[in-house]
């Protein structure tokens, strides 16, 4: 099944299992796929645009902590390598839908948000466990 318009197909949901991580970080991450959870059901119950503000706000917040760490990651890929680019491409148009602003109608702020979820669903799926590492490093 492919996303009209955006020639993707959308990502299954997987929650990190438990004990994947130390307690601080498995909680980190649960608390982001909880959000990412609250996100994907917005088209499922009338939100108003504070919630949906709220709701990307917290979604951004999430990216903002996964993308430097998938950022590193792209730094240890030989740059101009077909891996590099499409990761470096993939982070580059995470990074520009975060900063973009809510849509003025409900609708578009609705769009906006299941787009955020699918972005922080995929930075979580292929980086929270950089991060887990990272953090353990410390």
């Amino acid at each position: 099944m492919t996303m009209a318009g955006t020639g993707t197909t959308p990502l299954p949901r997987r929650t990190p299992e438990a004990g994947a991580a130390p307690a601080g970080e498995g909680r980190t991450i649960a608390r982001w796929q909880r959000t990412v959870d609250r996100a994907r059901q917005v088209s499922s119950g009338t939100r108003t645009r504070d919630e949906l503000s709220e709701l990307a706000a917290a979604l951004r917040g999430h990216i903002g902590e996964l993308l430097p760490v998938a950022r590193s990651r792209a730094d240890r890929l030989w740059r101009g390598g077909t891996d590099w680019y499409r990761l470096t491409a993939r982070l580059d148009s995470v990074q520009r839908h975060a900063e973009e602003e809510l849509g003025d109608g409900v609708l578009a702020a609705h769009v906006q948000v299941r787009l955020l979820a699918l972005d922080c669903q995929w930075l979580l799926e292929r980086h929270a466990s950089d991060l887990t590492g990272a953090e353990s490093a410390r």
